[in-house]
Formats: C-alpha cells, sequence, structure tokens
C-alpha cells in the first residue's frame, strides 16, 4: 500500500492519474480498479463501483454480505494467477475501513493499493507505512515559473514590451504560493491579456494567500473573464452536480434547455454543439477537468466549493443526506433557485419543504420505501427542471406550467403509467430512460413543445396511436433497447413516424421484431443517430477499457442485404458514421457496393468498421477508399469465407496503402485470405498497436524477410510494411510462424 498526500489543488489527483497511464501503458497490471471517494461518501456505493469495475455486479443489499462478496471474488482473482490487481482510492478525506470492500491488511497476494489524500494522518490510519506515504509538496520558484509562462504563452522577459508583464507575474506567483491549481487556473485567465488587465488582477490577489481564501479570488478573476452569460451559467450549472462525479454533457444540454441558457440558438442540436464549445472553453481555464469517461467531464472539488459559495450569482445547494432527514442540511429561510439532493436512506420527505424559488429540483438515489408528501409541488410554482434519478417512486408532477425539462432516469414508477405527464403542456424534453414503462398513453401527444423525446431502455413499449402525429416540434427522438423486446409499432405509429422523422435531427431505433420499416423513415437531416437493422443496438463500452461510456457516436448495425441499403436510402448517413458494423450482407463483394458517395469521401468520419459473415465478400476496400479512412481507428473482420484480400490495388496508379490511425486490426475466420494486401508496394500502419489473426490458414510468416520469394512462402505482409507502434499480436487456429520486427524490416 502506498499513498499520495497533498493540500488540495497539488496536483495529487493529476500524480496519480499519470501513474495510472505508466503502469497502463506498461501492462503492469492485469486489472486497474480506480473509485474516487469524496468528501462524503457511502461504504455501499464505493462497493458498487468496485463490483461494476471487476465485472462483477452485487445483487446483495446488506453491506457486510456485499463486503464478504467482494472478498470472495478478490481471494478467487488472487488464486486464479490474476496477481497484478491495482486498486486506487482517490480523494481519501476519512479513513476508509478496507474490510468494507473485501480487503485487508496485508492485502491478498498480487494486490496493490494507492490512495491519495489531503491529511497524512488518514494514511496513517489506515496502516500504510511512514515510508510510503509520499509527501506532494507545492512547486519550486522555477518549477511554479515555468508552468505560468507555458500556460500563459507570454514571450521571453528580455523583451522590453514583456517585462512589466513578468514582473507582475512573479509577484502574482508569490501569491499562489506553488500550488499548480492556482498558477494553471490565473495563467489560463491572463492568456492573450494586456497589461492593464494584469495589472487589475494583481491588486484583486494583493493581500490574499492562496491557503486563505485566496485560491476563492483567483477562481473569481477567471469566473469574472468568461464573456458569454451560457457560458457562465455551464459552470455554475457544473458545481451542482456530485462532488467528483462524472458531469454528463447530455445533462449540461438538456438542464441547461429547461433554465433557457441558449437563447442564440433555436435547435437541441445547436444547443448541443453550444454546450460542447462552452465547455472546451471551461477545460482551457481550468475550471473544468477532462473526465476518463467519455462524453463527461469533471469538476475540482476546490472549484466546486467556489461555485457553491457563489450565492450572490446563483442559489443553489447539493445536499447529501446519509440519515434520515434534510432538515440540518438546508437552510428553510434561503430563496435556493437550484437544488440537488441525494436521499440516501430517507424514508420520508421533509413535510415542510416549502422552496418557492426552485427554478431546478433533482433528487437522486432515493430508498425504494421513500414517499413524499401529496403537496409536495404546491410551492413550486417557478419550476423549470424537475429530475430525479435512481429513485424507486418518483412523485410525477402535474399542471406545472412553467415546467420545461423533466427527467425521470432509470426510475420505477407507480403502475408504469405516464399519463398524468400529458398535462405540461410546457414541456420541451421529456426523459423516460430506463424506466420500464410499457405503453405512452395517447395524452402524451398534448404536449406540442416538445423537442427531445428519450425512451431509452423502454422494453416491449406499446405506443398509443396519435402521439408522434401531434408531437410537430420533435427534433431528438431516442427508442433503443439494447436487450430484451424491441418497441412494439403499429401500422398507424409507423405512418406517423414517417411524417415526424422528416423533422429528426436525432434518432435512435431498432428496426427488429417489429412492423417499423427503414424504407418508411426519412434519413435526410439527421445528425445524430444510433440505428440498428435486423439485430438489436449492443450496449457500447469503452473499447480496451472496463470503464463506462457516455459518449453517443453516430452509429449503424446492418444485419440485411446491400440492396436493402440501397432502397431505403440509409446508405446516405454513411458520410457521418462513426461506428459501421455489417452483418451478413452476402450480395456485398466490396464495399463500394452499398455506396451513393463517391468512394474516397463516403466514410469520412468512421472509427470503427466491423464485417461479419458476408459471403460474397472477395475483398473491402480499394486503394483511394483505404486511404480515404482517416479516422479510423478499429478495423474486424470475421467469416467472410471467401474474401481473399482487405486492399485490393489492382487497376490502381498509387502503390501505397496508408491506414492513418488504425490501432487494432482483428481477423478471423477468413478461409480464403491470401494476404492484407494485393497489388501494393508499401502498407503503412503508424497507429497499429493490436493485430489477431485466428483462423486464416493461407499463411506460413507474417513478415517477409528481404529477397523472399513472396509466393513461396506466403506472407500475410508482402513487399514492404510500416508498423512502428506494434505492441501486441496473437495468433491462433493456423500454421503461421512469425519472427520479430527488425530495423530493416
Amino acid at each position: 500500500m502506498m499513498a499520495l498526500s497533498g493540500m488540495g489543488g497539488v496536483g495529487k489527483t493529476t500524480m496519480m492519474e499519470q501513474l495510472e497511464k505508466a503502469v497502463e501503458d506498461k501492462k503492469t497490471f492485469e486489472w486497474i480498479v480506480k473509485v474516487t471517494i469524496g468528501k462524503i461518501h457511502n461504504p455501499v456505493d464505493i462497493q458498487t463501483t468496485i463490483a461494476e469495475r471487476i465485472g462483477e455486479p452485487l445483487s446483495e443489499k446488506d453491506k457486510d454480505t456485499r463486503a464478504d462478496r467482494l472478498k470472495e471474488r478478490f481471494q478467487r482473482m488472487s488464486e486464479e494467477g490474476k496477481k497484478n490487481i491495482l486498486i486506487i482510492l482517490d480523494d481519501v478525506w476519512e479513513k476508509i475501513n478496507l474490510k468494507d470492500i473485501g480487503l485487508s491488511s496485508p492485502l491478498p497476494n498480487g494486490f496493490k493499493l494507492l490512495l491519495t489524500s489531503r491529511e497524512e494522518d488518514i494514511c496513517t490510519q489506515m496502516d500504510l507505512k511512514s515510508n510510503l506515504i509520499f509527501k506532494i509538496g507545492v512547486l519550486k520558484d522555477e518549477e511554479a515559473k515555468k508552468l505560468i509562462w507555458e500556460t500563459v504563452r507570454l514571450g521571453s522577459s528580455s523583451d522590453i514590451e514583456q517585462l512589466d508583464m513578468h514582473q507582475i507575474g512573479e509577484e502574482i506567483l508569490k501569491i499562489c504560493g506553488g500550488l499548480p491549481l492556482a498558477i494553471t487556473s490565473i495563467a489560463s485567465t491572463l492568456r492573450d491579456k494586456e497589461k492593464f488587465e494584469w495589472e487589475d488582477a494583481l491588486s484583486r490577489l494583493q493581500n490574499k494567500k492562496v491557503d486563505d481564501y485566496g485560491i476563492k479570488e483567483i477562481f473569481k478573476i477567471s469566473f469574472k473573464n468568461l464573456k458569454e452569460d451560457d457560458l457562465k451559467a455551464i459552470f455554475l450549472l457544473s458545481g451542482l452536480f456530485p462532488e467528483d462525479s462524472n458531469i454528463q454533457k447530455e445533462d449540461l444540454l438538456r438542464y441547461g434547455w429547461g433554465l433557457n441558457f441558449y437563447q442564440s440558438v433555436r435547435t437541441i442540436a445547436g444547443a448541443r454543439r453550444r454546450v460542447n464549445t462552452c465547455v472546451n472553453k471551461l477545460i482551457r481555464s481550468n475550471l473544468l477537468i477532462k473526465s476518463d469517461c467519455e462524453g463527461s467531464v469533471k469538476m475540482h472539488d476546490l472549484v466546486r466549493d467556489f461555485v457553491l459559495s457563489k450565492f450572490s450569482v446563483v442559489k443553489q445547494a447539493s445536499i447529501v443526506s446519509n440519515d434520515n432527514n434534510f432538515s440540518d442540511l438546508l437552510e428553510e429561510d434561503e430563496p435556493y433557485e437550484r437544488l440537488l439532493l441525494k436521499c440516501g436512506s430517507m424514508l420520508q420527505f421533509p413535510i415542510h419543504f416549502n422552496h418557492k424559488n426552485l427554478k431546478l429540483l433533482k433528487l437522486m438515489d432515493g430508498d425504494k420505501l421513500l414517499r413524499f408528501p401529496e403537496d409536495f409541488y404546491t410551492s413550486m410554482k417557478k419550476l423549470e427542471v424537475l429530475s430525479y434519478m435512481n429513485m424507486h417512486q418518483p412523485l410525477l408532477p402535474q399542471c406545472m406550467t412553467n415546467l420545461r425539462a423533466l427527467c425521470l432516469r432509470s426510475c420505477l414508477l407507480v403502475d408504469n403509467d405516464v399519463s398524468i405527464l400529458g398535462d405540461l403542456i410546457s414541456l420541451e424534453v421529456l426523459n423516460l430512460a430506463g424506466c420500464g414503462i410499457h405503453k405512452l398513453p395517447s395524452k402524451l401527444g398534448n404536449l406540442k413543445r416538445l423537442k427531445l423525446l428519450d425512451l431509452t431502455g423502454c422494453v416491449d413499449l406499446y405506443i398509443d396511436n396519435g402521439v408522434f402525429e401531434n408531437l410537430n416540434q420533435l427534433e431528438e427522438l431516442y427508442m433503443g433497447v439494447c436487450q430484451g423486446s424491441c418497441i412494439r409499432f403499429s401500422d398507424t405509429n409507423c405512418d406517423e413516424l414517417k411524417i415526424v422523422s422528416r423533422k429528426l435531427f436525432a434518432l435512435e431505433l431498432e428496426f427488429f421484431n417489429n412492423k417499423a420499416q427503414p424504407v418508411n423513415v426519412s434519413f435526410e437531416n439527421l445528425e445524430r443517430f444510433k440505428i440498428s437493422m435486423g439485430c438489436l443496438l449492443e450496449k457500447r463500452w469503452r473499447w480496451g477499457e472496463n470503464k463506462g461510456n457516455d459518449s453517443f457516436k453516430n452509429t449503424l448495425m446492418l444485419e440485411t442485404s446491400s440492396s436493402e441499403l440501397r432502397e431505403c436510402k440509409i446508405n446516405q448517413l454513411f458520410r457521418k458514421t462513426e461506428i459501421l458494423k455489417l452483418i451478413k450482407a452476402n450480395d456485398m463483394s466490396y464495399l463500394e457496393d452499398i455506396l451513393i458517395h463517391p468512394p474516397q469521401n463516403a466514410f469520412c468520419d468512421l472509427k470503427e468498421l466491423s464485417i461479419i459473415n458476408s459471403e460474397g465478400l472477395a475483398y473491402l476496400f480499394t486503394i483511394s477508399m483505404a486511404n480515404g479512412l482517416r479516422k479510423l481507428e478499429k478495423l474486424l473482420i470475421s467469416a467472410c469465407s471467401v474474401l481473399q484480400y482487405v486492399v485490393n490495388g489492382e487497376n490502381s496508379e498509387a502503390g501505397v496503402v496508408t491506414f492513418h490511425k488504425l490501432k487494432f486490426l482483428s481477423l478471423y475466420n477468413l478461409p480464403n485470405l491470401v494476404s492484407l494486401c494485393a497489388h501494393v508496394n508499401v502498407t503503412e500502419l503508424p497507429q497499429l498497436m493490436e493485430l489477431y489473426l485466428d483462423g486464416l490458414p493461407n499463411h506460413t510468416i507474417i513478415f517477409p524477410k528481404n529477397n523472399t520469394d513472396i509466393s513461396a512462402v506466403k506472407p500475410f505482409f508482402n513487399k514492404e510494411v510500416m508498423i512502428p507502434k506494434l505492441e501486441k499480436l496473437k495468433i491462433r487456429g493456423s500454421d503461421t510462424t512469425c519472427r520479430s520486427l527488425s530495423e530493416d524490416d
């Protein structure tokens, strides 16, 4: 066990992430399990996170029983020879009982524990040896100067015009006290600013110390430097999310739409672009942090503390209850405008919950026995955004004239009846993802202003006739289930979907085991999509990691013939597609058979391509098409019985094939494959890291030696090949022998 200890903002988490990446790159550990603890934590939540990371979710409710399950799993992992397992506990504020997470001191064989904490005493209380607690101090003067000048991008102090600014910068550095977070925050704010703005920043920081609220003054300057109103609004809204949580950009979009942040745009798609722009600006300003979960960002707890202290700007609070009441945590007389409440073990919501200024209320993680007073919404006349997440029986609102966004995510609804929501006539965003409803009642057709409807994961859903017909303002529709029974469409539903699809910018839908047919849907205006034909959509996980993935990538999964693809015109989406999976396209001889655009531009955004069970496929790409796949990162080809080449350069003047970003290549069960490329002089794979070959009986070697008779040895790569970054090469199911790359290959 070892620990990194130091004050907030000194860079403990950053250093931990660098260590994590280093051991990940070197493949030192078979498993890396990282959990962010935070100021207020619940042992059951930590258990849940760890269990999900190791792929063994817990069904038990009792904390001790769950801990025993984890202990058993860890013991099995140790006995199975998985001797390299790293567990990271980040941002520990108080002693963690290792027994609660299935561990004990000493750790099982092969297990290592790394934790970060502000307090060295916490580390010693957890039985860490003092020589394994590494104190992370502030930067030395020269290190601090290097950091600020690299961040602010100021020229040399020998330039007379910038000499004064260097002197001001050094005075600011004294106030920052070598704290990296303070330095990068103020430096990002002062980048490209004039001398008088530097002087103004210095005057505001004077007489402040970083450990005496000076860091808040730095954040205040950074906040003031945010020019656009929606940029400030997104920053403040981000501070409302739970400490150390992944903040989904889609939540910022939907809540922000309900709060009317995006007045300069008219569509949800336009607002999403605006959110992405604002988030990137906030990351560059060091006010938000990139997350290792795609589609999300994070906020440093010092920045979050600052946001929640900005009561004069927006009155909001984020409260966690681990007991049975919010009474001691909420100021009854405070005019809160936004509240996030983690309900914990509370069984009865406070009767006197009267916050008439509320515009946003988010309730999450409630006990299945939690009940609400019947007049719960009576005083909330101004409410614009209402969100329930992981709640067993949320109280559905009705007749709330200002409510613009309602999010009911992963909730269990009483009687699965959402008819009452049809009275929310101002609603523009409705999220029912994972709620298990079985019917979308006709009354929801009253939501004439609805722009976004999310029914993701609503298995075996029946839709009343007339719902889609009346949603004439709808821009985004999400109906993927990924597992279980798809949505049941009636003939009338299909006719209405045909009409509403003409206006859609986003669509998630499975044409599988239902009456909906792609030939009756318009794909012309779609910018954002996940669509399958003949199969279910897959639940996506980040490739190569067991971390959740909250990103949305334009995806097509098509188990159908190429003629049907052309007939329904879904191939007009190929230029925007990021993930494409083709299954049993048996009438396709090569990929161009399914195209309508010129081949060199047809897949300009494609990142992942899978071709499976396509019996008529002779080769996949021409040289021009292969060279046009400039974003392709992953290629998988499986069970294509007549495939001879991946790239066929016949009749092409170009003799070089370059897969610019391809990192992963898997070829499986291809009995007639002759070589990767034919009629090609040079094959360049500058980013390839993993190569998997299985069931390729025609090859005896992978890389031909110089002056080797290629026809005699049947190499996988013929002629010249460049693979400078290859790390993994796995070969199975053939007589192939492999020799290592050398400098003359």
